[in-house]
């Protein structure tokens, strides 16, 4: 008899984590108390049931729903909760749903496309890929430790392609300076293939939150950004902007200062490089990227300064360097069978409840400005990954201390 994905992801667990959950255990709710690796039941808005692994080390606690596409459904640091949670209840995945059909908040991980698209010509003429891509649409399965390492705070899981082929596999781990993740995709089939790939963080949202990159305009203005969707025009026409500092909105409060207003009821979404954003930043040069988000309730309210000078009020999201994915036996970067895959792009986007209802902030590394692969593909911005090879990467999420 061939089990549902819930099953299986239940029985996978059970090897990683023991065969019961937590005593007691009615939900997938965190607390960041004793460390160690437990697993709780999720309820399904079909009335069915799946499970989430919970990850604690005494200071961060983080959620994972492996039926769920993988999901990353809370992280929290000394009780606060960095995620956002819009309160659709959790539905199980299915090979057609749409992401606008999802909770739409958490984490999730975009591959091999962002927008619908399909491929015109070359060996992939007539393959189509769905908005949003097909990870979050499938149970993942949960890796069983190989005791090549401590995994009392780690878990890892892997999907298989059905667009094109291959293995995505994602290692979580809890470290005391937050949420590491380390991922590495292979090409398990016969033809290269062109990747785009997205984080996909929706944050919790406060007003007068925002990235710490922008200047308060002139020599010192920061990097660049290119807005893609404006509501009514907020925070520009979509196009480049040379000089973020010198936005603001319709009340007069800079753009700089004021990312985010639940009042405003707007939404938006630009993106940008490293910087400027017409140029992809070189890793082998730049190492890691750090993106700080300021949260002004953890500096008594202070409004988001042009230059930031308190490290106890900034989330940093920090993409590459340092990757340390155990590699499947067959993959050695010794060989050159093994690459780091640049995370050369940032999209943010922010609805202040203008656009879903919801109120949430993302921040978004990715590996190009065009987010349908096939046109990146075309326009020689997509990287392309060979038959046997596998790209690396790795995410982390350091809170502030609390």
């Amino acid at each position: 008899m061939r089990r549902p994905p819930a099953a299986i992801a239940a029985i996978a667990l059970a090897a990683v984590l023991g065969a019961s959950g937590p005593a007691g255990a009615a939900g997938a709710e965190t607390a960041e108390g004793e460390a160690g690796n437990t697993r709780a039941p999720l309820a399904l808005a079909d009335g069915g049931a799946t499970w989430a692994v919970t990850l604690r080390n005494g200071r961060h606690a983080v959620t994972i729903v492996p039926a769920l596409g993988g999901k990353i459904i809370s992280f929290k640091t000394g009780g606060r909760e960095w995620l956002s949670r819009s309160g659709r209840p959790y539905r199980a995945r299915t090979p057609d749903m749409a992401f606008g059909d999802t909770e739409f908040d958490g984490i999730d991980e975009i591959f091999p496309t962002l927008a619908e698209a399909e491929f015109t010509g070359g060996p992939w003429a007539g393959t189509r890929v769905p908005a949003h891509g097909e990870l979050f649409r499938q149970a993942w399965d949960v890796v069983p430790p190989d005791g090549g390492g401590d995994e009392e705070n780690a878990v890892t899981l892997e999907a298989r392609g059905t667009v094109f082929p291959y293995r995505f596999r994602r290692r979580a781990s809890l470290t005391d300076r937050g949420l590491e993740l380390h991922y590495a995709l292979t090409n398990t089939g016969d033809r290269a293939f062109p990747v785009y790939y997205a984080f996909h963080p929706l944050l919790a949202a406060e007003d007068g939150m925002g990235l710490a990159l922008f200047g308060g305009g002139g020599p010192d203005r920061g990097p660049d950004m290119r807005v893609t969707v404006a509501h009514r025009g907020f925070p520009a026409a979509p196009g480049p902007v040379a000089d973020p500092g010198a936005l603001a909105d319709s009340a007069g409060r800079r753009f700089v200062a004021r990312q985010f207003d639940a009042e405003r009821r707007g939404y938006y979404k630009y993106v940008l490089g490293h910087p400027p954003y017409r140029r992809p930043v070189d890793y082998r040069a730049a190492g890691a990227i750090t993106y700080p988000v300021y949260y002004p309730s953890l500096a008594e309210g202070a409004p988001l300064p042009p230059k930031l000078k308190d490290d106890a009020a900034v989330l940093r999201l920090e993409v590459n360097a340092q990757v340390i994915f155990p590699l499947p036996p067959d993959r050695d970067r010794r060989t050159g069978t093994t690459d780091d895959l640049p995370l050369s792009r940032l999209a943010v986007w922010v609805d202040e409840g203008g656009a879903t209802g919801l109120r949430h902030f993302g921040v978004e590394p990715a590996t190009g400005l065009i987010e349908n692969v096939a046109e990146a593909a075309r326009e020689g911005e997509a990287p392309v990954l060979e038959p046997g090879r596998t790209f690396v990467w790795r995410i982390a999420l350091h809170p502030p201390p609390l």
